[in-house]
């Protein structure tokens, strides 16, 4: 995977288009992609010993550890920061607040390349915090992101896109 980022919020006119983004600057770590029941479903096991299950759903999810952020914007690569001035369109704080509304977002794997994403993406964690320092002072955090109807895997490896 590539470098990745985050398309959110709208745009400047107020249409619905992603009119922000936030560059990760760095691969993301430690990824685990899932696809997961949603909540609400459970399972149950009857004293004879046979199961069953209520699944209301499922869900993709893409875990990942994202390194590397800075306390400021960086050039080199660019990447977004902490936290920026109030209007600060590309900072991880910014982008938190909007995501954490439940307001959906798009994920490119790979940042440059405009033909691979995936719409209709949700965050998962973090809903609160922002994870912790790293040796070198700038941050990193882990973060879940789901999608009801694309396979993260797939989209990161075959380019696929979804609208």
């Amino acid at each position: 995977m590539g470098k990745p980022a985050f398309l959110w919020g709208t745009t400047s006119s107020g249409g619905t288009a992603y009119g922000k983004t936030l560059l990760l600057g760095y691969p993301l770590y430690d990824i685990v992609t899932d696809r997961e029941p949603r909540k609400g479903s459970e399972w149950v096991q009857a004293p004879s010993g046979l199961e069953d299950a209520w699944v209301t759903g499922y869900d993709y999810t893409l875990a990942a550890t994202v390194k590397f952020i800075p306390d400021t914007t960086s050039a080199s690569p660019t990447r977004a920061a902490v936290a920026g001035s109030v209007t600060a369109a590309a900072e991880w704080q910014s982008f938190l607040d909007y995501a954490r509304l439940k307001y959906p977002f798009r994920f490119c794997p790979v940042a440059t390349c405009s033909g691979s994403y995936v719409d209709g993406c949700y965050l998962v964690d973090p809903m609160t915090g922002f994870g912790s320092n790293m040796e070198n002072l700038q941050r990193q955090v882990p973060i879940k992101i789901r999608n009801p109807n694309v396979d993260f895997t797939r989209a990161a490896v075959l380019g696929l896109t979804s609208s």
